[in-house]
């Protein structure tokens, strides 16, 4: 990935964080975390993942989020200096929740 195309993505990754932070509303004791973007270039679209805990709000929240795709654009339109922004679209991250429940099942393993 070339150096423009990474500062874009961590352009992307702090922005969303802090769009969702000031206007999206979320549960009482749950976290919303941007874990990663990722970006092709010249694609016309970006996949914010982010990771919901505790696990079971993650569907409803993800959900919810679907909804906050266009207006996350808007915003992103908003604070770049850049003639195109990608279509956002918001994806469950299920690489990390595979790494906390291994890191778990481990722990477990080693208590015994």
């Amino acid at each position: 990935m070339a150096y423009h195309e990474e500062r874009f993505v961590s352009f992307l990754k702090k922005e969303i964080a802090a769009f969702l932070q000031k206007k999206f509303e979320i549960g009482e004791g749950v976290i919303l975390s941007v874990s990663r973007v990722v970006w092709g270039g010249g694609a016309g679209q970006a996949k914010a993942y982010v990771l919901v805990y505790p696990e079971r709000y993650a569907k409803d929240t993800l959900r919810r989020l679907k909804r906050f795709e266009e207006s996350t654009r808007k915003y992103l339109a908003s604070r770049a200096r850049r003639a195109f922004i990608p279509k956002i679209i918001f994806l469950s991250d299920t690489g990390q929740e595979y790494e906390i429940r291994l890191e778990k099942f481990l722990e477990k393993i080693e208590n015994e």
